[in-house]
């Protein structure tokens, strides 16, 4: 059986209720079979049921899910329902509400597709557990899985949370306080939200005539739902509307409004307008948002973007330093400072001059390369290159100045791009002029090496002390390191420069002598991100220096039009040192000559005895130079630098030299980093004289040899020592240092002859220079230098009559032929007998003598210092002096024939 009854069907049209009259179909019979599950579950929902004013509201959540057919029923027990149609024109509506007569507060409600397949079901109790008036009770996935609410008989009804898609609830506030609204969204009145609005064109310049988007999102940032949302959008003037997309609700370009209905929290939605440029100029689209709920921050309910339209694009672009002359098309840009900002001039250009009419917007981009010399296509653009920044600048009157913020690394060689329209261009030029960006400075500046000769970074090198601390030998490689920053002090990655040494200041040696700068060569630089290093850095001089590290080729693309200043990119200044000699070279400086026979005042000598010390008439020097390891001399060498030792040596080819009377040699320094090195005049050597068997004669080959050395730095670990490379040997033409008179030497003595003769006439004494011939002893011929003076004769051991001065020693001059003259004064009648007579060739003397004429009393003997003279006469050495006895009043023969005289 069936009944009918009079009732009223709604829809929403933003919150416009509309009452229809047809049929409701009362039916009892449980015949009616339950539906499957519709394909369409998701496209609508059950959104609110409201028992106490008897209606039931259905959220469209799909606008093109076509509903005829559609129903929804109200089951108040099994079989039994309220049925409601959808009505059969296709309504583009977010909600559909059902009034009915009755709405049970114990209900099934269901909402069938035109198949009766399920789409939605609530199933309301006012207590638990539930029976099904719907049966069997469907398992379908629907969007929000159906729960068996417990409801608040108290409340109006329930609804779902968020609206449309959340979960059922009993809806919250009671009478007039209570959120549920028909044909609205489950929001309370007083529930605040907040709404943003964004817009967006894709191009902030076209052509007259070309098309532009508009993006425009919606976006509920909370705390509630957003119910019944407007927003108005109408274009202006200048655009007219080509077409549009929604991602939901609906938009009227003859209104300008786009209804969305509700939005939950956290939710977007998006409208794009895409809209036609008609009239030149720049024009503005305006988007604001509404909705029923309180927004609590309308400063984001509206957003605009606006848009130039050209009538005409210029013919190129060009930019410039915008102290450029007004009303010209070409101009330099200088070097600029990577990390700092700074502005560009663009001009628009249309036959050859000014396009002073074009005020549009233009993509600039700053173009870079970090090396030099890449082609350039027909747009004096690179052909290749790295987009630094870009940026839309508004044009106005053919040209406007364009701020470029700072770019923070480093680029060689960078050309500004000016592009229009900025979307799809079709008028695309380069600047006319490259520039560069450079890194602000150099900085953290190190030099070090790993020992003196060696390049590391082991020691630091800022030793500018007289003494102590580290040094490095002058022409050795040391290390350099440096890092390119911009002006905030950041790495400048691309930077791979190679930085020159500038020096400032030369800090030693100071006064007296004069400081000179040498030459800092960089070596071959290694570049990884921003920080370049070299390890074959030298420096040319001795001592220390401050200096900077300046880059004077990375803008080369500017040398034409910017300053040194503007293009050279500089170290603070650092001390640096101490740098020290690499090594001695030590030459001869004179042709030096020995003394024959030590004594320039006889000039018949022509040999020098061995053991005879024998000295210079000409004393060797050598020129001392500090050099640097390439061989130039380090003039800083000086002053308190200078601190070369000498060192000596001689050698013979025959016999051995004693050098015990030889002095150090003496440094004396020229200040300019040489001095000499000289052997002292009164220098003597000797050979050394063997005492127990003669030595044959030889012609003597001495050579010396002569260098330096500074050790001074060598406590600190790395130093070393400066050395001298190569001696300065003084050896003649190869034959040894020459002797001013001949270089021969002999094994000599000198020797006396025993003597008897009258008391009445003087009595001559044999006394000659013997030498070693290889043989025998012979008289020394060649002797007409040896001097032995009166007092050199020891007297004594008188015997007979004979006593102390009755007679005296006779010698006068130098040896003849190896012959001395040596005689006793006759001591007269009555004073025969004999005394011994001895010749004092050591170093010190012993014994009395009397010396001619007869003297009054004895004397001390002195030492003739001649020991290579004496002989072996007694023992086993030649360490003797001579010595015999000279006899008076005695016979020569067995006869006892004193003295005969024949008279004729």
């Amino acid at each position: 059986m069936h009944g009918i009854a009079n009732l009223s069907f709604g829809f929403k049209q933003c919150i416009r209720l509309l009452s229809v009259s047809f049929f409701l179909m009362f039916w009892t019979m449980s015949a009616l079979a339950a539906g499957a599950c519709s394909p369409d579950i998701g496209k609508a929902t059950l959104n609110e049921y409201n028992y106490q004013l008897n209606f039931s509201e259905v959220k469209r959540l799909n606008i093109a899910t076509p509903l005829t057919g559609w129903k929804v029923r109200v089951y108040s027990g099994v079989g039994t329902y309220l049925q409601q149609n959808f009505p059969t024109t296709e309504q583009c509506d977010e909600y559909y509400v059902f009034s009915f007569s009755t709405s049970p507060k114990d209900a099934d409600i269901v909402l069938l597709d035109a198949n009766d397949d399920v789409v939605d079901i609530l199933r309301a109790r006012q207590s638990f557990p539930v029976s099904g008036y719907y049966s069997p009770y469907p398992t379908c996935s629907f969007i929000s899985p159906p729960t068996d609410l417990l409801i608040n008989p108290a409340q109006k009804g329930v609804d779902r949370s968020p609206d449309g898609v959340g979960p059922w609830r009993n809806t919250p506030g009671t009478g007039s306080n209570s959120f549920q609204t028909r044909c609205g969204g489950n929001t309370p009145g007083g529930a605040t939200t907040d709404l943003r609005v964004t817009k967006t064109a894709s191009s902030g310049s076209i052509l007259l005539g070309a098309n532009v988007t508009f993006t425009v999102t919606v976006t509920n940032l909370g705390p509630n739902i957003a119910s019944t949302l407007i927003i108005s959008d109408s274009l202006p003037a200048g655009l007219s509307y080509v077409s549009h997309t929604v991602t939901s609700g609906t938009y009227s370009a003859a209104s300008g409004l786009w209804t969305l209905g509700t939005l939950a929290v956290n939710g977007s939605q998006t409208l794009s307008i895409i809209a036609n440029g008609a009239s030149a100029g720049t024009w503005t689209n305006i988007a604001t948002v509404s909705a029923d709920n309180p927004d609590s921050n309308t400063a984001n309910n509206t957003a605009s973007a606006a848009v130039t339209v050209a009538s005409s694009a210029p013919g190129s672009f060009n930019a410039f330093e915008t102290s450029t002359a007004a009303n010209v098309t070409t101009g330099v840009i200088k070097t600029k400072i990577a990390g700092s900002a700074f502005n560009l001039d663009v001009v628009a250009i249309s036959g050859g001059v000014q396009a002073s009419t074009f005020s549009n917007t233009v993509k600039v981009e700053l173009l870079g390369n970090t090396t030099t010399g890449i082609g350039l296509d027909g747009n004096n653009c690179p052909v290749s290159s790295t987009v630094l920044q870009t940026i839309s600048s508004a044009i106005s009157g053919g040209r406007s100045t364009v701020s470029f913020a700072a770019v923070s690394n480093a680029w060689k060689d960078v050309r500004v791009r000016i592009s229009y329209p900025t979307v799809s261009p079709t008028v695309l030029s380069c600047s006319t002029d490259n520039f560069a960006i450079r890194p602000a400075s150099l900085g953290s500046v190190s030099i070090s090496d790993a020992d003196s000769v060696t390049a590391g970074t082991a020691r630091s090198l800022n030793n500018t002390a007289v003494s102590g601390g580290n040094v490095h030998k002058a022409g050795r490689p040391f290390r350099m390191d440096t890092t390119a920053i911009n002006a905030s002090g950041i790495t400048t990655t691309n930077y791979s420069g190679s930085p020159g040494a500038m020096l400032t200041v030369c800090l030693l040696p100071g006064t007296p002598t004069t400081c000179t700068l040498g030459t800092l060569a960089p070596g071959s630089w290694a570049a990884a991100s921003g920080v370049v290093t070299s390890t074959t850095a030298s420096y040319s001089e001795a001592g220390a220096f401050t200096m900077k590290l300046v880059d004077t080729s990375f803008a080369d693309v500017d040398v034409a039009d910017s300053s040194t200043t503007e293009r050279y990119i500089e170290s603070a200044a650092i001390n640096v040192g101490r740098f020290v000699p690499d090594y001695f070279s030590v030459i001869t400086n004179n042709t030096p000559a020995f003394k024959t026979f030590n004594d320039a005042t006889c000039p018949s000598r022509s040999f020098t005895y061995i053991g005879q010390s024998f000295g210079y008439t000409t004393a060797p020097q050598a020129l001392i130079t500090a050099r640097n390891f390439a061989g130039a001399t380090t003039q800083n060498y000086s002053g308190a630098l200078w601190r070369p030792t000498p060192a000596f040596a001689y050698s013979s080819v025959s016999g051995t030299l004693d050098v015990s009377l030889v002095t150090v040699p003496t440094v004396t320094p020229n200040n300019n980093g040489t001095g000499s090195e000289n052997v002292a005049i009164t220098d003597l050597l000797a050979y050394v004289r063997n005492l127990t068997t003669p030595q044959s004669p030889f012609n003597a080959s001495i050579s010396l040899n002569m260098s330096v050395s500074d050790t001074s730095e060598a406590g600190v670990a790395g130093n070393g020592t400066i050395s001298t490379t190569t001696p300065a040997i003084f050896n003649g033409t190869g034959s040894g240092i020459a002797f001013d008179s001949g270089n021969e030497f002999r094994y000599g003595r000198f020797r006396l002859g025993n003597a008897f003769g009258s008391e009445l006439l003087d009595l001559p004494i044999p006394a000659e220079a013997q030498y070693w011939n290889g043989t025998v002893f012979v008289t020394n011929s060649a002797d007409n230098c040896t001097m032995i003076t009166a007092t050199n004769v020891t007297m004594g051991n008188y015997l007979a009559n004979l006593s102390a001065c009755k007679t005296a020693i006779s010698i006068s001059g130098r040896l003849s032929s190896g012959k001395s003259n040596l005689k006793l004064f006759k001591p007269g009648a009555g004073n025969n007998g004999s005394v011994d007579v001895t010749v004092n060739l050591g170093a010190a003397a012993t014994g009395q003598t009397c010396v001619a004429p007869l003297p009054a009393a004895q004397q001390a003997a002195t030492a003739a210092n001649q020991l290579y003279l004496q002989g072996k006469w007694t023992g086993t050495s030649y360490n003797q002096n001579p010595r015999v006895r000279a006899t008076f009043g005695v016979y020569k023969n067995a006869n006892e024939l004193i003295y005969m005289r024949e008279l004729y």
